[in-house]
């Protein structure tokens, strides 16, 4: 194996570990957006590994459009933020002065 597959499969775990608190824990953006954005990422050391640039293709921009559409809500709701307490927050868009 070439060193650099070697340390871009060491460098998918940070980020896949990352993502999967993004997808738990990230309340602003709805629970679809978000895995799809894990999914896709998923998609692209699977493609790598099946040596097969569809699958990579396709996880590359199911990653894009997940991150996408989570950076839109989240930005439009930002107020909700991290639940790290694991409490979901009551209103979706509640006012805040």
């Amino acid at each position: 194996m070439q060193v650099g597959l070697v340390v871009l499969y060491i460098l998918f775990v940070p980020i896949g570990l990352w993502l999967l608190t993004e997808v738990l824990w990230q309340h602003g953006a709805p629970f679809r957006y978000r895995l799809l954005a894990f999914i896709g990422f998923l998609g692209v050391p699977a493609g790598i590994a099946l040596h097969n640039p569809i699958v990579i293709g396709v996880g590359i921009l199911c990653f894009a459009i997940g991150q996408f559409l989570t950076t839109r809500y989240v930005r439009a709701a930002y107020h909700h933020g991290w639940t790290i307490t694991g409490k979901r927050p009551k209103g979706r868009r509640a006012k805040t002065r």
